[in-house]
């Protein structure tokens, strides 16, 4: 566009030029072939013009203040022109004969003459004239006030003269292109290797989720039933070891929902049991508590089925995230209780529900924040970095689901996660 308009700029400029050099060569043209029978006369003081035809027929013509007096004397002049001389062949070797000598660079020069009707009266060189070079001229010269003609020239603009005047500004406009072009590319392959990483991330917490997760919450309860029968000397290392089997079930728990951070949440759903699922959060080895602390968590599944469609790795985390935070912000005897029933025909409402602390009402308001911990924001003597809530929020957002929190201080709090019964 920047090209396009320089270009349509210069072009005006050089027919501008070529259209009042040629009406100053028609001026002189004119003086040249006037009949001496014929006289032209103007008189300044009156503005009045008169035209004296064999010295018996005189026309008068009074001159409009506004009138140009150069173009009212090229006018004049051609209608008194002796018309067996002044021919467009004439014309057109006298104005590229006085073309060529200036310093106005062109390459052709097509000339018609038109009467008052705008028929064609005359063409040089002999070609022809198209309707839409009638319709937007080039050049448009008005001959005579008696005759009324119009004289159309046609000078098209060398592409070399354009080159010379704008060329600079053409390269620079080329080099500016080239670079957003670069720019536009380099960004397109930057965001291209980026979802592509993310598509490995992905793949590589799943694949984390999938092998480790399971196979480490089986061997938890393994040990949790052979640990009696293990002799004293040897008991103390088994339950060293399921403890920290405990810790890297946590860890993979915490993966899962950072993995949710950087580039948004990519489901990977399917048809599961979440009834079973629910009832595995229930055995007390799966978490990590002090010692002086008693806790029991209990379900009551009364949803129509016990199947769900969704991502299971990400809302086993998320449910887990749950009671961790319970167990965290509870006194020492936690009564966590889980519900789910079908709010409508559509949805599922999943509960969970303690008798902790509770949450105050200032904390409330950004407990999904992340790095938010609520009313224990400077308390180091809690783990936590405040961002299970909020990657929480990401998951079920992602299932297309609602989650909210009723916690008034000191009666416990309750989770409420609402999420769509799909069909998929």
């Amino acid at each position: 566009m920047h090209v396009y308009t320089i270009y349509e700029h210069q072009k005006t400029m050089y027919h501008s030029q070529i259209e009042s050099k040629i009406k100053s060569l028609i001026f002189d043209f004119n003086m040249q072939r006037t009949d001496k029978n014929y006289l032209f006369g103007y008189d300044p003081k009156t503005r009045i013009s008169t035209y004296v035809f064999e010295k018996q027929n005189v026309h008068t013509i009074h001159v409009d203040s506004t009138q140009d007096i150069r173009e009212f004397y090229e006018q004049g002049c051609y209608d008194i022109r002796d018309t067996m001389e002044w021919k467009l062949n004439d014309l057109h070797k006298y104005l590229l004969h006085d073309l060529n000598l200036s310093d106005i660079p062109f390459t052709s020069l097509q000339l018609t003459l038109l009467d008052s009707t705008y028929n064609i009266k005359d063409t040089y060189p002999v070609r022809h004239v198209s309707k839409r070079a009638l319709a937007s001229p080039e050049c448009d010269i008005q001959l005579g006030y008696l005759t009324q003609d119009h004289l159309y020239a046609y000078c098209p603009y060398p592409f070399a003269l354009f080159w010379k005047e704008a060329g600079d500004r053409i390269l620079l406009a080329i080099c500016l292109f080239t670079i957003i072009a670069l720019c536009v590319a380099i960004f397109y392959r930057t965001i291209k290797h980026e979802k592509l990483e993310a598509h490995y991330r992905d793949l590589y917490v799943h694949s984390i989720v999938h092998d480790l997760k399971r196979p480490i919450s089986n061997q938890i309860l393994l040990q949790e039933s052979i640990i009696p029968q293990i002799p004293a000397p040897y008991k103390s290392i088994a339950e060293q070891g399921m403890e920290q089997m405990q810790n890297t079930l946590q860890a993979i728990n915490r993966i899962l929902l950072q993995a949710t951070d950087a580039h948004g949440l990519k489901l990977n759903k399917k048809h599961f049991n979440l009834q079973t699922l629910l009832q595995e959060l229930v055995h007390p080895k799966l978490w990590r508590v002090a010692p002086n602390k008693q806790f029991q968590i209990t379900v009551d599944y009364s949803a129509a089925s016990p199947y769900f469609f969704g991502d299971p790795h990400f809302l086993h985390a998320v449910f887990c995230n749950f009671i961790d935070n319970s167990l965290k912000y509870s006194g020492p005897q936690v009564d966590i209780a889980i519900a789910c029933v079908n709010s409508d025909n559509h949805h599922i409402r999943l509960t969970f529900t303690d008798n902790g602390q509770g949450i105050s009402s200032t904390a409330l308001k950004h407990i999904f924040d992340r790095y938010n911990r609520g009313d224990h924001q400077n308390d180091k003597s809690v783990k936590g970095h405040g961002q299970g809530l909020h990657y929480a929020r990401l998951v079920i957002k992602a299932h297309h689901g609602t989650i909210a929190i009723d916690s008034p201080p000191g009666s416990g709090t309750s989770v409420i996660v609402t999420l769509p019964i799909s069909k998929d």
